[in-house]
């Protein structure tokens, strides 16, 4: 199954850190619901290359899902958007299988930082 890479941002303001809790509501939680929403399902799983804690702002935050349905990524990006979330995602990709969602964000590192091969 592919991954598809989802690059997000958000003010933190109304949420209680990146991972799902039961005391409030989480990032997570509310990119899950958005892509469930734009899929026709209660949520979608997905898995972030770090996290935030209360109240901490985020650009450039990096998560990846897996699907079998085929994914248009500009459509998905503009669909999930309109879904009204409080976070915006700025960039979907598709990944491969193997790659993961801190794969993703090492990857985005400046060229100066770049080792060879990358």
């Amino acid at each position: 199954m592919p991954k598809i890479k989802l690059t997000i941002e958000y003010v933190g303001a109304d949420f209680c850190g990146w991972q799902s809790q039961t005391n409030g509501v989480s990032v997570q939680d509310t990119v899950e619901k958005a892509l469930g929403k734009y899929f026709g399902c209660d949520f979608v799983r997905i898995y972030a290359a770090g996290r935030t804690d209360v109240g901490v702002h985020a650009v450039g935050q990096v998560a990846h899902f897996t699907t079998e349905k085929q994914v248009n990524p500009y459509k998905l990006c503009l669909g999930v958007n309109l879904t009204g979330t409080p976070t915006r995602t700025m960039a979907c990709a598709m990944g491969p299988c193997c790659s993961t969602a801190a794969i993703f964000r090492r990857r985005r590192r400046p060229d100066s930082l770049r080792t060879p091969g990358w």
